[in-house]
């Protein structure tokens, strides 16, 4: 998804391609702090990576409780009467959280896996290529950008389970509190 957002936004695997006007956005007229344009045409050029990092723990709520639901229509049996603990969406996460952050970890991995794959495939195919007359003008750039795309999404990637892990432990506290005013109300 973030390679389709990278072309779809128009950027390509080339030095020529990247917008260095982004990096002047915002700045007035002669801007001689060089970090602050670096920064800009980073976002810039490497921000479907970095937001489909940050996005993929918020996914995980989503995709684990449709498949915690499915797991538990397929185990109880069809003469059952369902009756509203049936039907809880989100918070089935909170009823198994070893499993759900389990399945989260195990998610946040493989996709750590297969960014790591696409780096090493793209510099193998540069090490092959590398007396290739167009070496520094297809294959190199690219494993740069993808290297480089690898290294900006993994802070991310953190950042957004950090994130996801905040939410998770709020909406917890919060349901234990009203648990709790539930059962002193009883």
């Amino acid at each position: 998804m973030a390679s389709y957002w990278f072309f779809a936004t128009g950027h390509q695997n080339t030095i020529p391609s990247i917008r260095f006007e982004a990096g002047f956005v915002g700045l007035q007229g002669d801007s001689s702090n060089h970090f602050i344009t670096g920064l800009l045409i980073s976002i810039n050029t490497f921000s479907s990576q970095i937001i489909a990092a940050f996005v993929l723990p918020l996914l995980h709520i989503l995709n684990t409780s449709s498949k915690m639901e499915i797991l538990k229509e397929n185990t109880t049996s069809k003469t059952e009467i369902s009756n509203e603990n049936d039907f809880n969406g989100e918070l089935v996460l909170q009823k198994n959280p070893l499993q759900s952050n389990g399945i989260l970890i195990k998610s946040l991995l493989s996709y750590l896996a297969l960014r790591m794959l696409h780096v090493t495939i793209t510099a193998f195919v540069a090490s092959l290529h590398r007396r290739h007359l167009m070496v520094w003008k297809i294959f190199g750039p690219r494993f740069i950008f993808e290297a480089a795309g690898f290294l900006c999404s993994v802070p991310f990637l953190i950042f957004g389970c950090l994130f996801y892990f905040r939410i998770d432990a709020t909406v917890r506290r919060w349901i234990m509190q009203l648990d709790d005013r539930c059962n002193t109300l009883q």
